[in-house]
């Protein structure tokens, strides 16, 4: 519900940064949506701006890569970069 929210508040993003344990929601809710998003042209995608990995042979969940949701492509370059920005050194 926190990433539909989003949609109701435009501009805004949600976004859920990787973690190295396993956890923090499951495929098939991040599945529906992005199925959302992409039904209105805005972004879903993981933290560093790449297709959602939802069909993972080895877990059920996103943790590995994060995800990034936001109304228009702007937004989600800009946090994507500064996430970029942030861990890069």
């Amino acid at each position: 519900m926190n990433a539909c929210w989003v949609l109701e508040q435009e501009p805004a993003c949600y976004f859920k940064f990787p973690k190295p344990e396993a956890g923090g929601g499951g495929l098939w809710d991040f599945a529906a949506t992005a199925c959302l998003f992409n039904e209105i042209n805005a972004v879903a995608s993981d933290i560093y701006s790449q297709t959602l990995d939802l069909n993972r042979p080895d877990s059920t969940f996103m943790n590995h890569r994060g995800v990034l949701y936001a109304t228009d492509r702007p937004l989600a370059k800009r946090i994507a970069d500064l996430y970029c920005q942030l861990n890069s050194g």
